[in-house]
């Protein structure tokens, strides 16, 4: 139902570190945006944290949230000397129901878009029958601890706030919601395709080159990793190049990448020193991409980076990993090329393996479309 008689209003929460474009606009929300900017049927308003932060958006489209979130964290830390045992996420609820005499005028919306779940406990409260839409901006598997527990199953907030709905890039990542079996009755209508935002509009030239003879390691060597994985996965690297050296010589380049967290968190002088063959490289992975013959790592989203040009992964098995395992790989997203061999993935032809590749990949991230994103924000039926 429309707070107007004939206009849709919607705003979206614009998380601190969400402005990441070079005009610093939010990549999640902008295809959203163009879709609906110059709509005399639709309002919409962008809140940053603070007034003055560097935003790209149009001024008389911003607004802030500074105030809103500071009450909201003083209420908690009051309200936990006195209800310790409550739940988090049922006193933010409280605040949003006691602060609606502050802040609905303000913050009133027909959909209101967010992030990372970003007021989802306050808004719950807030607005209790305003649609709540929370954006995918990264993966998503079925034990992701941001919508699941441990046991897949979804967590107490969404299943109590029945006007959130997880808006995601494509069937793929929706079908993750539904791994535990109580989840459908508790998500019903609530899970969408909104389509590839990060991607909307880009074109992907596939340079078909007579010869792939590049193969990188994604390493995922950060310091959120513990001592002793961090030590296993170097082990297992050094094992792969061992391997995948003594059975095709020279012939591919060979380089390892790191993760854009590494911050040299680990000295790798004897591992280079081991393996001359390889080295590392600093290239944009768009540079790489029509080079490559194989992308090899424990468990990267460069995965599904480098699908999206047809390239293909070997994932490596790191036993009793707790962070870069690979198994979700195979229990969530069905990965086509999962149990072959290195041997079996470059005997393939690339062509054919392309194909497969390219046909994954759009199971998780569809074209997005504005018929598609209008049809969302009105709540139609697809």
């Amino acid at each position: 139902m429309l707070l107007g008689k004939s206009k849709m209003k919607v705003n979206f929460i614009v998380p601190q570190s969400f402005l990441r474009t070079k005009d610093k606009t939010d990549p999640f929300y902008d295809p959203i945006i163009r879709s609906i900017e110059g709509r005399r049927d639709i309002e919409w308003k962008v809140f940053v944290w603070q007034r003055g932060v560097e935003c790209g958006y149009p001024s008389e489209q911003v607004d802030d949230y500074q105030v809103f979130e500071w009450a909201g964290i003083w209420f908690y830390k009051i309200s936990r000397l006195f209800a310790w045992r409550v739940p988090a996420w049922k006193i933010y609820g409280l605040f949003g129901r006691v602060s609606r005499l502050f802040f609905a005028k303000k913050f009133a919306a027909d959909i209101v878009i967010t992030q990372s779940g970003q007021f989802a406990e306050v808004f719950a409260g807030l607005f209790p029958k305003t649609r709540v839409v929370d954006i995918q901006h990264g993966v998503i598997y079925s034990k992701h601890n941001g919508y699941f527990d441990e046991t897949k199953r979804l967590l107490p907030i969404y299943q109590a706030c029945t006007n959130r709905e997880f808006w995601v890039y494509g069937q793929g990542y929706a079908d993750c919601f539904f791994k535990h079996p109580d989840n459908a009755k508790d998500l019903q209508g609530r899970v969408k395709v909104i389509g590839d935002v990060v991607r909307a509009g880009e074109n992907i030239n596939h340079v078909e080159q007579v010869e792939r003879n590049t193969v990188v390691f994604s390493l995922q060597l950060t310091a959120d990793l513990g001592r002793e994985e961090m030590a296993a996965s170097v082990e297992k690297t050094e094992a792969f190049f061992n391997n995948f050296l003594a059975r095709f010589g020279n012939k591919y380049k060979c380089y390892v990448k790191h993760h854009p967290r590494f911050n040299n968190v680990r000295d790798l002088s004897e591992f280079y020193a081991k393996f001359p063959q390889v080295s590392e490289t600093k290239a944009p992975w768009p540079e790489l991409y029509d080079k490559m013959a194989l992308h090899v790592t424990f468990n990267s989203t460069v995965t599904f980076d480098c699908a999206s040009h047809g390239v293909p992964t070997f994932l490596v098995d790191l036993p009793s990993a707790k962070i870069i395992m690979r198994d979700f790989y195979k229990s969530d997203y069905n990965y086509p090329l999962y149990d072959k061999t290195i041997g079996e993935i470059l005997e393939m032809p690339h062509k054919e393996v392309r194909e497969i590749i390219l046909k994954w990949y759009h199971d998780f991230y569809t074209p997005f479309s504005e018929a598609n994103c209008l049809a969302l924000l009105r709540g139609d039926k697809i």
